[in-house]
């Protein structure tokens, strides 16, 4: 006997069903299609049949529509009695022009309100953007989570969303504040909320300074206490001045320098204490006319954000730009913080022998160093395990070559857009073989890999059990197995210990 489901837009399903279907429920509390013939309908090209929970999801009915669709179930025109309503609801043609009159009437109003919301939505975007240009723009990492925040605040404080009966949440205001930037139309509620933000930075002395004060409460932070310091200086046989300079004269090279970091640097603003900042290392270039900035680049953007046109700074004179890249590397090589990648760019720009010889022979293979891996992108020639290339270099076989060109010259062969085709552990054990091997037969060796892939070879690795530490050494051990498979005792490689 045909049931009615209980959900409504199962039930509006129900109704498009061909003459003849129905429903039955399950013990399980699902429901079934059942046939005109009294048989359950399948799923198209499979075995199994269309099925549903009493209490579906969105996601579920959608698919479940699919599904019914495909099995020829539903109906693809809709009923007489459907068809008689949308002709009497179509505008008259017949030259009475009642209804083409008000069909006209509504489409000239509602362009005229659409007009009219775009200018108030390219007012306020226009508004807004002028007053946190100041501190980054719409385009700065982090706005719109900032002004969520700001908004949130605002709500509180002033009533807002007691008055309009909407929780201001930073999660709503975040994607409000998107249809601003975007200069989209968005409800007066809204609107008053940004004006609002809008007129306190534009009353403020200091935009920027207000524009963090707000943020601090916004978050909870304390505010902070400036204290007024000078820098006491010690001259003699320093190989650098400290001076007060102007921020606008400071400039990054970045031939060395890594991106800046824009998360740290608005926790940075937004917790600003001057006596924690320290002073900013910096090369003097055309004699005084610039400054780049070798360390502390970040703190710079973020006294920039808070309002500070000057700070103070430790000078260098005389540098070149190998030798600032050398500075900064002396500087940042034991922070974590900094990608090994930004480390072997700055080696390069100084010079650094291994680093330079590593990118040509990377280079000959038709491979390039890069940030990010070819494991998760189309991008096979690209190679991110900066460290393993040059451990590989260093090795040395007892002709006096390095081992990193045979290494690539086999993973070419053999892996070259595979998944995991450029791993770290590959790399190490192929060059540790190298090194340790004098009959090693490249050839064989790239067969082998080609034959069992990366893939495999990693799984067998780690089935081995050998901790982090001791992986190179367990992938070594596989491929030393593999490549002696089928050889003769005498050319047999003598297993790793």
């Amino acid at each position: 006997m045909s049931q009615t489901l209980p959900d409504k837009d199962m039930a509006s399903l129900q109704r498009r069903f061909k003459r003849g279907y129905t429903i039955e429920k399950q013990q399980n509390g699902h429901f079934r299609v059942v046939t005109p013939e009294g048989d359950y309908v399948k799923k198209t090209g499979k075995q199994t049949y269309i099925s549903l929970p009493s209490t579906p999801s969105h996601v579920s009915i959608k698919a479940w529509e699919h599904e019914l669709t495909e099995a020829g179930v539903l109906r693809t025109t809709p009923r007489k009695a459907e068809r008689s309503q949308a002709r009497r609801s179509r505008p008259s043609t017949n030259g009475s022009g009642g209804t083409d009159a008000r069909a006209a009437a509504f489409r000239a109003m509602t362009q005229e309100r659409d007009r009219l919301r775009t200018e108030e939505a390219k007012r306020l975007h226009d508004r807004l953007a002028a007053v946190i240009e100041l501190v980054g723009g719409f385009d700065q990492p982090g706005m719109t989570a900032d002004l969520s925040h700001i908004g949130a605040m605002i709500a509180r404080e002033t009533g807002k969303e007691t008055r309009h009966g909407i929780i201001f949440t930073p999660d709503l205001l975040n994607a409000s504040i998107y249809r601003v930037k975007q200069s989209q139309w968005v409800e007066v509620n809204y609107q008053e909320l940004w004006n609002d933000l809008c007129a306190r930075l534009e009353a403020a002395t200091n935009a920027s300074a207000e524009f963090f004060a707000l943020l601090r409460r916004a978050k909870g932070l304390p505010e902070t206490v400036v204290v007024a310091t000078k820098a006491k200086v010690q001259v003699g046989d320093w190989p650098f001045r400290v001076e007060l300079i102007d921020l606008s004269r400071c400039h990054v090279d970045h031939s060395y320098q890594r991106p800046v970091d824009w998360l740290w640097v608005r926790k940075t603003a937004a917790t600003f204490d001057p006596t924690l900042v320290g002073a900013l290392d910096v090369s003097e270039r055309g004699h005084g006319a610039s400054f780049a900035i070798m360390d502390g680049q970040g703190r710079n953007e973020a006294m920039k954000l808070v309002g500070k046109t000057q700070a103070y700074a430790a000078i260098y004179s005389g540098l070149d730009v190998q030798a600032e890249a050398l500075f900064f590397l002396h500087k940042n090589s034991n922070r974590k913080a900094i990608h090994p990648y930004h480390i072997y760019q700055a080696k390069l720009t100084a010079q650094d022998p291994v680093a330079t010889a590593v990118r040509e022979i990377v280079e000959e293979y038709g491979y390039e160093v890069s940030i990010v891996s070819a494991s998760n992108r189309n991008i096979p020639e690209k190679i991110s395990a900066i460290a393993s290339l040059e451990e590989a270099y260093n090795r040395k076989r007892a002709s006096g070559f390095d081992c990193l060109a045979p290494t690539l010259g086999v993973l070419r062969k053999s892996t070259f857009a595979l998944k995991e085709g450029n791993s770290a552990h590959l790399i190490r054990a192929i060059a540790r073989m190298f090194e340790r091997y004098e009959q090693l037969d490249a050839h064989r060796l790239a067969e082998v890999i080609q034959e069992r892939n990366p893939s495999w070879l990693l799984a067998r690795m780690r089935e081995m059990g050998w901790n982090q530490g001791a992986q190179t050494p367990a992938m070594m051990t596989v491929l030393v197995e593999e490549y002696n498979q089928g050889l003769p005792r005498s050319e047999k490689l003598d297993k790793p210990k």
